[in-house]
């Protein structure tokens, strides 16, 4: 399960990384995980079921942090 976590965040950190924005989950924006839904259904054109998945564990795993 844990595994299946990392899978799914390990896009969003890249993403962020990639895009020079701070990693810290309380400097995270909503702007953001938007940029980042649109480029997974756009540049990696990613099936509307994968960034659910993916929006699915950003959700939890923040919840959980906070």
């Amino acid at each position: 399960m844990v595994t299946s976590y990392e899978y799914d965040l390990q896009p969003f950190l890249s993403f962020l990384k990639d895009h020079g924005c701070s990693t810290c989950l309380n400097e995270i924006t909503k702007s953001q995980v938007r940029r980042f839904i649109q480029y997974l259904l756009g540049s990696l054109k990613q099936k509307p079921h994968s960034v659910n998945r993916k929006i699915s564990s950003l959700k939890s795993f923040t919840k959980y942090c906070l």
